[in-house]
């Protein structure tokens, strides 16, 4: 089972066979890629967008994509030799996983399977951000105890502020963690649209005017600072 289907892989290799082959297999697979040349440029891809997972070779510059990474997106690093040093050290910096080349396809995608599920059980499936509690199985909202309605769209943009309360979040990262889309600005009028439903529920149950608009900038869920629990 080689099935990667519909995920965002960004790939990080140095090598033009290998950046091809590992490219060219996994868009067969119905994955979405970016593929760049370097760490470096890894670095640049992501700040303007969003990915599921990265597969990176290791460089001189992979240690530092770890260090941005490491808490916000899972990465699997290719090393070319058995260096256990090298191995515990990028295990230790935050790789998710350390795969020694020459490696299967197969191998490959199962090591990506592993990651992801591994990321799906430590995520929280409640989360609290003061009497604003969200159940992340159930896709359910809470205000006072009070069950809220919201859309499929106002449900996932209330869960992406939610993971920083206290964040401004721009409508370009919005737009890629909620809708799965790259940026465009007619996009804008959309995230507003949501947001101002979002609102209105929140409202309507008893929270304060929330999210917070930032002119010019984007979103946060609250202004005041918030403690963000996580139960299991």
């Amino acid at each position: 089972m080689t099935t990667v289907a519909n995920l965002r892989i960004l790939i990080a290799e140095d090598s033009d066979p290998a950046r091809a082959f590992l490219a060219d297999n996994l868009t067969a697979d119905g994955a979405g890629i970016e593929a760049v040349r370097s760490s470096t440029l890894a670095i640049r891809a992501l700040k303007t967008d969003t990915y599921d997972i990265i597969v990176a070779d290791l460089n001189g510059d992979t240690l530092e994509l770890v260090d941005r990474v490491a808490k916000n997106t899972p990465i699997v690093v290719l090393i070319g030799v058995h260096d256990e040093q090298a191995r515990v050290r990028l295990l230790d910096r935050g790789a998710d996983d350390v795969l020694l080349k020459p490696f299967s396809y197969p191998e490959l995608c199962s090591r990506i399977r592993a990651v992801l599920r591994r990321q799906e059980q430590r995520q929280p499936r409640v989360m609290h951000v003061g009497d604003l509690h969200i159940d992340l199985a159930g896709r359910q909202v809470f205000v006072h105890g009070n069950r809220v309605e919201l859309s499929q769209k106002s449900f996932d943009l209330l869960r992406a502020l939610a993971t920083d309360p206290t964040r401004v979040f721009t409508k370009a990262e919005l737009i890629e963690t909620v809708w799965k889309n790259a940026y465009k600005p007619a996009a804008t009028r959309t995230v507003d649209s949501h947001v101002g439903r979002l609102r209105h529920a929140l409202t309507a149950a008893g929270l304060p005017r929330t999210p917070v608009n930032v002119w010019g900038v984007g979103y946060r869920l609250c202004d005041a600072p918030a403690s963000l629990e996580m139960a299991a």
